[in-house]
Formats: structure tokens, C-alpha cells, sequence
């Protein structure tokens, strides 16, 4: 439970450092990912947290894959095709 205490005191600190030195300010996208990604951090602490260690594992893993799948597109429009290895475009046009 302490690493979770941690992990929302580094949260708001970075937070009050980056807004102060750049001015970043949540958008309505940021606001969305938030409710999004934190229920889903929420639910694999409890999970190690009541769960036996596999259940717990398999939830856990079950997250990181569907956060990860949400993600991929949002990091593929972000990157220009120039700094993605050959492999890599090729693999992103056919499933894109």
C-alpha cells in the first residue's frame, strides 16, 4: 500500500512541477485517459492486494495487454514512420 501512496505523491508533485514550468494544463483527452488508466492501476494494486498470486498476475497482465492496445495507436500518430524501424512500418500498415 505504500508504493501506491508513492505512486500518487509523485503524481501530484510532477504534476505541480511541470504546470508551473510549462504551463501544462489537463486537456479534455488527458481527463479521459486519467478515468481510464488509473480504475485499471486501481484494480491490479487491490488485486495483489486480496487475490492469490497468480489470479493477481493474470489480472495484472490482462491490463498492462489492454492498456498497451489502447495505447499503440495513440503512439503511432505521435511518431513520424522515419523513426520506426522498417520492421515496424511494415508490421503498422498492415494492421492499421
Amino acid at each position: 500500500m505504500a508504493f501506491f501512496g508513492l505512486y500518487v505523491w509523485h503524481s501530484i508533485l510532477i504534476y505541480v512541477i511541470v504546470r508551473r514550468l510549462t504551463g501544462f494544463r489537463g486537456s479534455a483527452a488527458n481527463r479521459r485517459h486519467v478515468l481510464l488508466f488509473l480504475p485499471a492501476s486501481v484494480l491490479v494494486f487491490l488485486a495483489f492486494w486480496v487475490l492469490p498470486l497468480w489470479p493477481a498476475i493474470g489480472i495484472g497482465a490482462l491490463a498492462v495487454a489492454l492498456t498497451g492496445i489502447y495505447s499503440l495507436p495513440m503512439l503511432i500518430q505521435l511518431l513520424p514512420p522515419e523513426v520506426m524501424p522498417a520492421v515496424t512500418r511494415g508490421w503498422i500498415a498492415k494492421f492499421a
